[in-house]
């Protein structure tokens, strides 16, 4: 139930003393940075700012996009926020200043963009949108059309109302804020809100009163009579010798729809009502309009979205909490970064010209085209004739030095180990060394003389 605008009881001021001092002490926990008590600021505001924000913007990207924005400003400024106006009215603000600079930079540069994103405006909506209405589950699958149908009218027809009217019909029917704090979010005094809310709910009546003679039955809303002229007297009579124009009446009845008049106002205009009536058939017209604005409800944001939002204030908070002294160090290695990225590029280049030049100066052979291109490669085997003697000779027994000579063969050879079988195993080492040949060491890509060490159970090379 709607509470009336400028109402004000005991219950209401003791409710909000607590309310504030509640709001005190969340405020110093988010001020300290507290991850809980921005969890919690996001799950009680990511739904409504992300609905505001949507109605105004438009398009489903843009609003997730800029309801991150939002809080991520309200956590840059939570240490300059002193209390001046409540919490919430203060975050409202944020974000219809973010959505209406959105909304302009958009009609500057996207306007002529086509979103990927389900259109409201489809005659035939697809199952997301369908999932998305705001509407009773146990409903039907028929009513959820009608009322889908429904809200995708009401919602174009919204966004065709300019602004500022849109914005403050918005907050006051919508999201059910009182005429204070819209004042306070809009920066505006309280008649400039009274003004725009009777102006903004005019239009939209003006665009609806087709679409309400054509589906109010359907949705239990009592057709509106076929308008007469409006009456050519600007004064009607009414009971007990007062006297309001119908002009006087019409420009209260956005008001009187609230509750914010005085009582005085109230029994003139319930008198006029009752004598005039072109002037209640505008008023209830006036009436069916915000009962149908209030049946598209609230625009349920994307399932994730509070998610993302609790992870940009997670890392706009790390990067806030990052030491001073970090930054320098920061900055200074993205530095010389920028100067090493050349330095880099200049030794890569002189390494590369140095290879092509070794490539050039000593070019390999054609019959050894793996030959690698090193300063020294130490000799390799390529035949040898140890197959027979290798199965009659232990792990430990013979270990000797070969000298090879450029073409490969065996010049000389010295022992490194001294086994027992040393002197026996002597004539048969000489004559496999006789039929072992080797690839040769190479010097620069040239072939040269090299050691090679030889062992019977296995062959190791060393330069």
């Amino acid at each position: 139930m709607r509470v009336m605008a400028g109402a004000t009881t005991l219950g209401d001021l003791a409710g909000a003393i607590a309310i504030r001092s509640q709001e005190s002490a969340i405020v110093a926990e988010l001020k300290a940075g507290s991850e809980d008590a921005y969890a919690w600021l996001i799950g009680q505001f990511h739904q409504p700012i992300y609905s505001l924000v949507y109605r105004i913007v438009s398009d489903p990207a843009d609003a997730a996009d800029t309801t991150q924005e939002v809080f991520l400003k309200v956590f840059r400024g939570m240490k300059h926020f002193h209390g001046q106006s409540s919490l919430k009215t203060w975050i409202y603000r944020i974000a219809v200043h973010e959505a209406s600079n959105r909304r302009r930079w958009w009609y500057r540069h996207k306007a002529r963009e086509t979103s990927m994103e389900p259109s409201l405006n489809d005659p035939n909506p697809g199952v997301s949108a369908l999932e998305e209405a705001l509407v009773d589950q146990a409903d039907s699958p028929f009513e959820n059309v009608v009322h889908e149908e429904i809200r995708s009218h009401v919602e174009q027809e919204l966004r065709n109302v300019p602004e500022p009217y849109r914005t403050t019909v918005i907050l006051r029917d919508l999201e059910e804020m009182s005429y204070e704090e819209i004042a306070e979010i809009t920066d505006v005094s309280l008649g400039t809100v009274k003004s725009r809310l009777t102006r903004g709910r005019d239009a939209l009546r003006q665009r609806l009163t087709a679409y309400v003679r054509e589906v109010g039955p359907r949705i239990g809303l009592q057709a509106p009579e076929e308008e007469d002229s409006p009456p050519t007297d600007s004064r009607v009579s009414t009971r007990g010798g007062d006297a309001m124009t119908c002009a006087q009446a019409k420009s209260l009845f956005s008001p009187y729809l609230d509750g914010a008049v005085t009582g005085t106002q109230m029994h003139a205009i319930n008198r006029h009502l009752q004598s005039c009536a072109w002037c209640r058939r505008e008023y209830i017209s006036l009436q069916q309009t915000q009962q149908l604005l209030a049946k598209i409800g609230s625009r349920k944001p994307p399932r994730d979205l509070a998610l993302k939002l609790r992870v940009a204030v997670s890392q706009e908070a790390a990067h806030s909490r990052r030491p001073l002294l970090q930054n320098f160090f920061v900055r200074l290695e993205n530095a010389l970064n920028a100067f090493m990225v050349p330095a880099t590029a200049g030794l890569a280049t002189a390494v590369v010209i140095f290879i092509l030049l070794m490539g050039f100066l000593a070019p390999l052979q054609a019959d050894n085209p793996d030959v690698p291109l090193m300063l020294y490669t130490a000799p390799q085997l390529q035949q040898s004739a140890f197959g027979t003697a290798l199965d009659s000779i232990s792990d430990d027994s013979l270990v000797i030095e070969a000298y090879v000579d450029s073409n490969g063969r065996v010049q000389d050879y010295r022992i490194l180990s001294n086994p027992t079988e040393a002197k026996t195993l002597l004539p048969q080492v000489k004559n496999m060394l006789i039929f072992t040949t080797f690839r040769p060491a190479t010097s620069m890509g040239r072939p040269t003389s090299g050691k090679a060490v030889l062992s019977f159970s296995k062959i190791s090379v060393r330069g």
